[in-house]
Parts: structure tokens; sequence; C-alpha cells
């Protein structure tokens, strides 16, 4: 098996090879805002390469953001699986000043898993192609309380192409 075989056919071992398990999009300065107070926000940019633990979160805000819970869900398989996603796992860092923030965790992660963000207030920093007032250009979003819900939580409205900087890491 050469390396083209273990970076590509081997999805398992994350899109980096070696093991490595990565999510989301670079964590950068994007041109929009999303906020996110009182709603939680899903990421379909790059859902888990692997199954095991994250050991860093990445995350651009452009609000400074308070009450903010990121997590690991996974999609119910069968129940309209890009909609209704359940909870493996998160972390509350707290509140976050505008910038760049690298989070050290510990948290559970599984294939296909997305990352999901919520808040009581702020935002966070997204390229949304059709404009930051276009009706497209979110990824899933919907108020209230994914973490606190009961499971599996209904992502209601689908909307597409945003690139949210948010990534997690780990092996």
């Amino acid at each position: 098996m050469g390396l083209f075989d273990i970076l590509i056919k081997a999805p398992s071992l994350g899109a980096t090879g070696l093991g490595v398990i990565t999510m989301g999009m670079p964590a950068i300065d994007r041109p929009h805002a999303r906020p996110i107070a009182g709603g939680s926000l899903i990421t379909f940019d790059v859902p888990a390469t692997g199954t095991g633990k994250l050991h860093k979160i990445e995350i651009y805000v452009d609000t400074a953001m308070t009450g903010v819970k990121i997590g690991t869900f996974y999609p119910d398989p069968g129940n309209f699986p890009e909609y209704y996603h359940h909870l493996r796992d998160y972390i509350s860092p707290g509140s976050l000043s505008v910038g760049f923030h690298s989070i050290s965790c510990n948290m559970d992660v599984g294939a296909g898993d997305k990352l999901v963000i919520q808040a009581t207030g702020g935002g966070v920093d997204v390229y949304e192609p059709y404009g930051p007032d276009a009706t497209l250009g979110y990824n899933l979003h919907i108020g209230g309380d994914a973490f606190g819900a009961s499971q599996p939580f209904a992502f209601g409205i689908r909307h597409n192409n945003a690139t949210v900087s948010l990534y997690g890491e780990g092996n």
C-alpha cells in the first residue's frame, strides 16, 4: 500500500493521514459575520474525517461572544439526517473576545460528525458567497439550545454555501 492508498483510500485515517482527524474550515478572518446570539449554528463545511478525540478547536470570533458552547453532533440515520442530529460531546469555553482562539479540549468525535456552535451573544466569522444579507448563504441555523434540548435536535432551516471559521483537530 502506497502513500496514495493511505491518504485517499483510507478515510478513517483522516484527511491528513497518519491518524489525524480534522473537521470544519480554517479559523481565519473572513469578510462576513454571522450573529448566533441565542441560537445554534451547525457547520457542513467538512465533516469529521475519523473517529477518536478532538484535542483542539479553533475559532475566529467577529463579535465578542458569551455563553459559548462548541460540540460534535452526528446525524440521526433514520430521521432526515440532514436536519436531525444528536449531541456526541461538547465544551463550554464561556466568553471569547474578537479574533482568533485555539482552545484545548478532549472531545469525542465520530467520522461524519459536524461541529455546532452556540452562544448567548456575539458572532463568528463566515464567508457568505451571496452576501451577508442574502437569504441563501448560511449553514443550518436555528434559535434555541441544541446542547440542552431533547435529542435528536432538529436544525430547522437549511441554507447552503457559507464557510464558517470553526475548525477541530485530533486523533
